[in-house]
C-alpha cells in the first residue's frame, strides 16, 4: 500500500501537472492564465487543478484579477502550492537532478 508521500508523488508525476505545480512555484493563479501561459485548454487545467486540490498539493481561494474584457476587476478562484504541494515539488526536483549527475558521469 502507498504512502501519502507516494501518492502525492504519483499524482503529481502527470505531465499536465507537474506543469502546473511547476507555474505555481511563484505565486498563486488562476485556471485560465494557467491555461494560457501553459497552451492548454481551461477546462483541461481546471479538471488537474481539481485532482491536485482534492489530494492536497494545491488550495483554492476567491480573489480578484483584471479583466483583459472588461474595466474592472473580475473574481477568480486563485490556486497556489500548500506545503505538500512544495514538498512535493521538491522531491522531483532532487529525483530530477540526481538522474542528470548520474546520466553526465555516464557519458564518456
Amino acid at each position: 500500500m502507498e504512502s501519502e508521500e507516494e501518492k502525492s508523488l504519483h499524482i503529481a508525476l502527470h505531465p499536465v501537472r507537474m506543469k502546473i505545480l511547476a507555474s505555481l512555484t511563484g505565486s498563486g493563479e488562476y485556471a485560465a492564465k494557467l491555461a494560457s501561459s501553459l497552451n492548454l485548454k481551461v477546462k483541461l487545467i481546471q479538471f488537474h487543478l481539481s485532482v491536485l486540490e482534492k489530494h492536497g498539493l494545491v488550495n483554492a481561494q476567491y480573489g480578484l484579477a483584471d479583466s483583459h474584457t472588461l474595466s474592472r476587476p473580475v473574481a477568480v478562484k486563485l490556486f497556489a502550492l500548500t506545503a505538500s504541494g512544495l514538498d512535493v515539488v521538491d522531491a522531483i526536483s532532487q529525483l530530477t537532478n540526481n538522474y542528470l549527475r548520474k546520466r553526465q558521469k555516464e557519458i564518456p
